[in-house]
């Protein structure tokens, strides 16, 4: 069996170069690339001839974030599978770029055994979803379908105006002001 091909996108040069020299010390793992972007990162993609299979890739970066580097491999690099590893544990980060085709997401204070658990998993099987990973696509999900629940789970019926405003809290507010005018 082949190496695991990996990139590492991160605009911190401390923590990339420390996450670098992890990954060349793991059999198995080989480290294709480095870029303090997403934007440089698409650059050194479409100037070689060997892809990565996994991005490790940070979510805040200058120029072309985490968010919108990972639409552009899910719509160009599909083959490339995205783990995310990021300072933001907010059930909404995660959900949003599980949602968005990334194929894991995992916080830069995870353990080393975790990130290179995780890296085989998703080259194995094309994910890896931890329980911080499951509990925020859990609720993400009962966002979408338009439940809430109270703490025992159980269905709260709400006024339209309620539900505009829950909406509004879950992080949508700019879209709702947009679309129906200020509650």
């Amino acid at each position: 069996m082949s190496d695991i091909l990996i990139s590492l996108v991160d605009d911190q040069q401390l923590f990339r170069s420390g996450l670098a020299g992890l990954i060349k010390s793991v059999a198995g793992f080989t480290l294709l690339s480095e870029a303090e972007n997403g934007k440089i990162f698409i650059e050194q993609l479409q100037q070689s001839d060997t892809l990565p299979h996994i991005a490790l890739i940070d979510m805040e970066m200058p120029e072309m974030n985490g968010v919108e580097l990972n639409a552009v491999l899910q719509k160009k690099y599909p083959s490339i599978k995205v783990l995310v590893l990021s300072t933001y544990n907010q059930e909404r980060f995660i959900g949003k770029m599980i949602e968005a085709g990334a194929c894991g997401y995992l916080t830069k204070n995870c353990e080393i055994d975790e990130l290179v658990t995780a890296i085989n998993t998703t080259h194995n099987n094309g994910f890896y979803f931890n329980q911080d990973t499951l509990a925020a696509m859990r609720k993400t999900s009962q966002y979408k379908s338009g439940e809430i629940r109270n703490i025992s789970n159980i269905a709260i019926e709400l006024t339209a105006r309620e539900k505009r405003s829950w909406y509004c809290f879950a992080g949508n507010c700019r879209i709702l002001k947009l679309v129906n005018g200020f509650l």
